[in-house]
């Protein structure tokens, strides 16, 4: 199912109390979207009149409908639902659930008929108690014992969990391709994170530092007021670096800063949000680009904005967008000499327009989508030759290469959601000006079936191509010859597996087949060019199958052994992977043939005293194939492990951690050429407002 269509379901509570409630619904409905929204400007509930509990959860609920289109609200709070649930029907069209106590089923479960009610003070003298009682426990004798502190320590416990609920909406990952959703550039999968906007004014900062001189800070400003909401953050983040050329200098070290900000309007009518950011970023890159130079520096410059609007009433929905971003990068082969070899100097603008829209009828929900993205390069040496040269800012020099293509794309895509059946399935068609490439179509579908409340049973069939960058194109200088004539890559992907989530254990194991066809990489067959580094040439391997399992396990021990608080999560997750394409005698890929083939995850989160944590994290990697040092040797990817650790303080409005990353000093590469760091130790200190 694509972003698209997920229904949009509240919870609502004065704390973080309602997260136990979400976790259940989430387990049970897992294709929605979830937001959590606890009102602790005014809690405890049970200290406040009916009258303005009932104000203030109709203005938050309404709100927020107006934000994002509420599909259906959930008041996960015992108090607000002893009040509110009348009102918010009244006002509401859409479904709206109370969470209140379960004298039902203690009365129909009870064996002595002796009940024990335990609530904070403003509930248990609630009106709407007594009529639970006279309802479903006329024959049981009901102790109410109502204490504020009790959801106290309900909001201390929970707020164990690592939730950041101001920053975070929901991360959607997607496996194999993801065209129909996020364009053909997705060619083996998609994670899209999505920000959440405070619907209050706050301000937070950060500061972290830690081993090889690394520093990193940023700040975040919202202020919110009516339909209007306006965000800004910073953030800048240095380090030394823990590589050194040969010379004895820094060959790692990197500088970044960025700005972002984000403003949105929404009213009962329409939604607009808009965002304009840029990032600044100076590195050492070592060996990374070409083994014989150990000296190799790079900085780039990006911006970007984009405008999106979509209409909340009538049968049709329509979001059109329109976007803008432009990279500049200045590569050199020798840091601070271009008279030993010149500076390569490029210019990337990407700017289109999208419009997405989708209906609602007896069969389902149909939507449908239409992108238009030009993209232009000048550069120093990428792309033809121009015709007139750009200057090149601050510089005396010209662009004297460049290119452009553009990019047509439409989507048609239908779902249909049952209680237990989902399906969805679309075609995407492309066209791309660059070789002249003729329209093509790319069909997916997914489906799904629940059986019971616990397990999920899915398969689907996808596919998607990437057209090759420019720097596969043209990118011949520095050690690399590129190949202008590539095709796009293209891809087929089957999948099948189930999934298992209940009463704290959930799981799941999947089994995929992908054919991959003109797969890009860049490859050595031992040819060296005329300053003696290695020759990497881009070329399209033929067909490429490849077979893989991946299975995932975790516990929540909180949920499996309540009573204890010491172990909270502990997750472990698998992938092997075994292609076809056979390692060729003595070459040498970048991606495709240097592939991980064993990989396993496993990750430990205990609660040692009060607020304080403590994550451990272990993954080993077995990769294929083989890399060049910087004396043109060829050596085999080592297997290793490494074990990671963070040890935070999480109050109510601030945090604190320490972390070890490679505990255990391992020495190893993971990938390309450059060896990765030992034993390296961050602390930082995180305050909300």
């Amino acid at each position: 199912m694509t972003a698209f269509f997920k229904p949009r379901i509240l919870f609502f509570d004065s704390g973080v109390g309602g997260l136990s409630v979400y976790q259940e619904v989430q387990k049970r409905l897992p294709d929605c979207h979830y937001l959590y929204c606890f009102d602790n400007a005014f809690f405890p509930y049970s200290e406040k009149s009916e009258a303005l509990i009932i104000e203030r959860v109709n203005k938050i609920c309404t709100h927020l409908d107006r934000l994002y289109a509420l599909d259906l609200i959930v008041i996960a709070c015992n108090t607000a639902s002893t009040i509110v649930l009348p009102s918010l029907r009244q006002h509401f069209s859409i479904p709206i659930v109370g969470t209140v106590p379960a004298i039902k089923p203690a009365a129909e479960y009870s064996s002595t008929k002796h009940i024990g009610l335990l609530a904070t003070k403003g509930t248990v003298k609630r009106e709407y108690i007594d009529h639970l009682i006279e309802k479903y426990a006329q024959s049981c004798r009901v102790e109410k014992i109502g204490s504020t502190k009790l959801v106290e320590l309900a909001e201390r416990k929970l707020r164990g969990y690592p939730v950041d609920l101001n920053e975070i909406e929901r991360i959607e990952v997607l496996e194999g391709p993801a065209g129909r959703v996020y364009g053909t550039s997705s060619l083996l999968g998609a994670i899209n994170i999505v920000t959440k906007t405070p619907q209050s004014s706050s301000l937070s900062a950060r500061i972290e530092s830690g081993s090889y001189g690394y520093l990193s800070a940023g700040a975040r400003a919202n202020i919110a007021q009516g339909h209007w909401n306006n965000q800004l953050s910073a953030s800048y983040t240095r380090s030394d670096g823990y590589l050194r050329n040969k010379a004895g200098k820094l060959s790692a070290d990197y500088k970044t800063s960025k700005a972002f900000y984000q403003g949105n309007y929404n009213d009962d009518q329409i939604a607009v949000n808009w965002h304009a950011g840029m990032s600044v970023k100076d590195f050492g890159a070592n060996t990374f680009y070409a083994a014989k130079y150990d000296d190799q520096f790079e900085h780039t410059f990006k911006t970007f904005t984009a405008l999106q609007a979509e209409n909340k009433q009538g049968l049709f929905h329509i979001r059109p967008s329109i976007y803008w971003n432009r990279s500049m990068d200045r590569f050199e082969l020798f840091r601070g000499a271009p008279q030993k070899y010149a500076y390569n100097y490029h210019r990337t603008d990407v700017y289109g327009v999208n419009l997405n829209a989708y209906f609602d009828w007896r069969l389902g929900r149909t939507a449908f989508a239409a992108e238009l993205r030009q993209e232009e390069l000048v550069s120093t040496n990428l792309g033809e030759k121009l015709e007139r040269n750009h200057h090149i800012h601050g510089t005396n020099l010209d662009y004297t290469h460049g290119i452009n293509r553009t990019n047509l794309q439409f989507v048609l895509e239908h779902n249909i959601i049952l209680s237990r059946f989902t399906l969805s399935a679309g075609i995407v068609a492309v066209k791309n000006s660059q070789a002249d490439m003729n329209m093509r179509i790319y069909p997916g579908i997914d489906a799904s079936y629940r059986i019971g409340n616990a397990w999920k049973v899915y398969a689907s069939y996808n596919s998607s191509l990437r057209m090759p960058s420019f720097t596969e194109l043209f990118y011949s200088v520095g050690g690399h010859k590129a190949d202008k004539h590539l095709k796009p890559e293209e891809l087929s992907a089957l999948e099948t597996g189930v999934k298992y989530s209940w009463s704290g254990i959930s799981g799941k194991t999947s089994l995929f087949y992908n054919r991959q066809k003109n797969r890009i990489d860049w490859i050595s067959d031992g040819t060296l060019d005329a300053n003696g580094a290695v020759l990497w040439k881009s070329v399209n391997f033929g067909l490429i199958n490849v077979v893989g399992l991946e299975s995932s396990l975790r516990f929540d021990f909180y949920m499996l052994m309540p009573s204890q608080r010491f172990f909270k999560q502990f997750g472990i997750a698998y992938c092997y992977l075994n292609q076809n394409e056979e390692e060729h005698n003595g070459v040498t890929s970048k991606y495709v043939l240097e592939y991980v083939k064993n990989k396993m995850v496993a990750d430990l989160q205990l609660n040692l005293w009060r607020n304080l944590d403590l994550g451990l994290n272990y993954r080993l990697l077995h990769r294929m194939g083989n890399y060049i040092d910087t004396a043109n040797q060829h050596h085999k990817y080592a297997t290793y492990g490494i074990l990671d650790a963070r040890l935070s303080w999480n109050a109510n409005k601030w945090t604190a951690f320490v972390a070890a990353n490679n505990l255990l000093n391992k020495t190893y590469v993971d990938y390309g050429n450059v060896p990765q760091p030992g034993t390296w130790i961050t602390a930082g200190f995180n305050i909300q407002m």
